[in-house]
């Protein structure tokens, strides 16, 4: 994906710079031999950036989606395996990793035999609960309302007058920059997969000008 990436991204810069070289000279009316070379570049070019962009919103987009956040393949020995060393556990939006339903403390999913079903995707990287929080973490810490829920239902010392047992709170908000950082690259190749298609539709246009020009 990295690859795809930087393959679409590159191409729509190079091509984007020389078609407003060619553009700038068509204005200053230098010379109408730019015309058709012209032409074949913005449409050309701009058919092969609004592949390439449109394949990596796609696939990125999917990724981000449906894809669990840092899990990674283990091949070796040549069987397929997850590592999960990495991920991190799906909790409920005030930072609880369990709520007690009234007959036992549960989780925020339903497992259904889904081994993936317990760990957040990179789509819920942004959210609040994953990143760190001022107000929740010295709540947690007992820095402010030492009696309150948040400090004394955690983990590791909650009895069964919790509603919620709650999680360890995030020391930074490296999650949050990993989804504005991939959420901008996706906008980014939308809005240059939308510019590509114009690029091309302005080179087929060219060519109908100039072919005309050339008939009259």
């Amino acid at each position: 994906m990295y690859d795809l990436e930087y393959c679409a991204f590159i191409i729509n810069v190079v091509v984007g710079i020389i078609c407003a070289d060619l553009a700038l000279l068509q204005y200053m009316g230098i010379s109408r031999d730019f015309e058709v070379p012209a032409g074949v570049i913005a449409c050309a070019g701009g058919f092969v950036g609004f592949i390439l962009s449109l394949v990596y919103v796609c696939y990125s987009g999917y990724i981000f989606t449906n894809d669990t956040a840092y899990l990674e393949l283990n091949l070796n020995y040549g069987s397929l395996d997850f590592i999960t060393s990495n991920v991190v556990q799906k909790l409920y939006s005030n930072g609880a990793s369990r709520k007690w339903d009234g007959q036992e403390y549960v989780t925020d999913y339903e497992n259904g035999g889904d081994t993936l079903a317990g760990f957040i995707k990179y789509k819920d990287l942004g959210k609040s609960e994953y990143n760190y929080d001022s107000d929740y973490y010295k709540k947690y810490r007992g820095y402010i309302e030492a009696t309150g829920e948040i400090y004394k239902c955690q983990e590791s010392r909650y009895d069964s007058s919790c509603e919620y047992i709650y999680h360890e709170p995030a020391t930074d908000s490296t999650n949050k920059e990993l989804y504005d950082r991939w959420l901008t690259a996706l906008i980014l190749a939308c809005v240059a997969t939308l510019f590509n298609l114009l690029l091309a539709f302005f080179g087929v246009c060219m060519f109908a000008n100039f072919g005309n020009s050339f008939l009259n």
